[in-house]
């Protein structure tokens, strides 16, 4: 059964193996990377608990998910917010590993 997969650039740092391993399987597994070059999730938090100057080493200025994904050898590219449902389809009827990278808003949302 294929799978669609939908993480934020920050997160793909913590499951980074795990491509490694669909590439070796050969998965037929669609990453959906939404990138927005921070973690946002964290910036969001250190906010709500007012934490002062915020939390250190956040950004993630140059990071690129499609290189990443090539070294442990799952095919990947940039996709506009207009190519996604397509890239998304294709790579599902492929039936093998793709990551896909697409920015997205760097605005950090406030928790409530």
């Amino acid at each position: 059964t294929p799978v669609l997969a939908i993480i934020g650039d920050g997160s793909l740092q913590f499951t980074v193996p795990a491509l490694w391993t669909a590439a070796r399987h050969d998965a037929p597994l669609v990453v959906l990377v939404m990138s927005n070059r921070q973690y946002t999730i964290l910036k969001a938090f250190g906010e709500f608990n007012d934490l002062d100057g915020g939390i250190p080493g956040l950004e993630l200025p140059g990071l690129d998910a499609t290189l990443i994904a090539r070294g442990y050898g799952v095919d990947a590219r940039h996709v506009t917010y207009e190519e996604v449902g397509a890239a998304v389809a294709d790579g599902l009827a492929a039936g093998r590993p793709l990551l896909l990278q697409v920015s997205i808003d760097p605005e950090v949302p406030q928790l409530v």
